[in-house]
């Protein structure tokens, strides 16, 4: 004998495969017709005698295919060069959909999808020479802006066909001469007080500057390897603090007076019987408190490296400080709180940190706002 579900799982089961029937329906009613195409096949692949599922899908498809079929034919009859990749896109979505409905048994018999891989192979082809054709002509140009343009046309090219290895080598020339060169100068460090480096700080701005500037067309060089290569930089990064002030220390002595009501102070014999004494206990605590303060501010300077005039400037501030905490009590020690027995463990300050641990300290901060806006002012150029 079959066991029948309780109602309240039957509504729950109706609830979870429902809204994702819908979803291709709704889809297809506000015009997203390969959204709904998708939405039907995977809910038929999970449920392929979904019933809502093929009837979407049975009304998506055609319209999805009808549609681009007659963007495709206007798009041919038109002379813009860039035609071929919205062709391609469109190719390439009725060819997917074509290899899913393949792959989905709850698909057949509801749709008979047209296969489009020639189609498809047939714009790749155009994209390509179309994109090579593009490319060269920008490239002779002879301008910067010319030359990103060609790199992103044999980019896409290789993109499409890796064993075209005239495109990778025209890519990399267009790269070549569309690179902006910046050299990044040495900071200077006048401490008549202390002396520290600088070379962490430049260090980690030339790493950060390599390997995360995500534009193709920017290359950051130091001064040493300036020298080494011909290219002259178009960009000189200059940078030099403003002020600095590394280890101004000042110590501060607070006291707090601790109290405990109905603490069991003592306690007495009266016949057979044992009585409790209970009293307020105090303690006074001695917090010293030393704060050592270091700040400083970087100013950034973007040059022409031709004429030496400022394109930008910026100046970026940091600040650290370090604290150390110590004390001791008089009194009761059971009117302490847990922080005051934290506090008295160490009863003298600990040795002040290097200078330079210092002066790294306060430049991170300053290495976090210089970075982000170095990789804006670059972003798009």
């Amino acid at each position: 004998m079959k066991k029948l579900l309780p109602l309240s799982i039957l509504l729950l089961v109706g609830l979870i495969i429902i809204p994702g029937c819908k979803s291709g329906k709704k889809a297809f009613k506000q015009g997203n017709y390969e959204e709904a195409v998708y939405s039907s096949l995977e809910r038929l692949k999970k449920s392929p005698n979904n019933n809502r599922a093929k009837e979407a899908l049975q009304e998506a498809y055609p319209s999805l295919a009808n549609f681009y079929k007659s963007r495709i034919a206007s798009l041919k009859s038109n002379s813009d060069p860039m035609r071929w990749e919205e062709i391609l896109s469109m190719y390439t979505t009725l060819q997917d959909i074509y290899l899913e409905a393949q792959r989905t048994p709850g698909a057949r018999g509801v749709i008979n999808p047209q296969e489009y891989g020639v189609d498809q192979e047939s714009a790749k082809n155009e994209v390509i020479k179309s994109r090579f054709r593009l490319g060269k002509d920008e490239l002779a140009k002879g301008y910067r802006e010319n030359a990103k343009l060609a790199y992103g046309h044999f980019e896409r090219v290789y993109e499409l066909d890796p064993q075209r290895s005239d495109a990778e080598d025209l890519m990399y020339k267009a790269q070549e001469l569309a690179t902006l060169f910046v050299e990044v100068k040495p900071i200077p460090m006048h401490s008549r007080t202390f002396k520290l480096s600088n070379q962490f700080f430049e260090s980690q701005i030339m790493e950060f500057l390599k390997n995360e500037t995500n534009n193709p067309f920017i290359q950051f060089i130091s001064s040493r390897e300036q020298k080494r290569v011909e290219q002259k930089p178009q960009h000189i990064l200059e940078f030099v603090f403003d002020d600095f002030i590394v280890g101004q220390g000042y110590e501060k002595e607070t006291v707090i007076n601790r109290s405990k009501d109905s603490v069991k102070v003592g306690k007495a014999t009266i016949g057979d019987s044992t009585v409790y004494t209970y009293a307020t206990v105090r303690a006074e605590v001695h917090q010293f408190r030393r704060t050592i303060r270091s700040s400083g501010v970087l100013n950034a300077n973007i040059r022409d490296g031709q004429n030496a005039t400022i394109l930008a400037q910026r100046k970026f501030p940091g600040t650290f400080e370090y604290t150390d905490l110590w004390g001791f009590y008089n009194g009761d020690e059971r009117a302490l709180q847990s922080d005051d027995r934290k506090l008295i463990k160490r009863r003298s300050r600990l040795p002040d940190p290097p200078p330079q641990d210092l002066f790294i300290e306060f430049t991170k901060p300053i290495f976090s706002q210089l970075t982000s806006y170095l990789i804006d002012y670059y972003r798009n150029y």
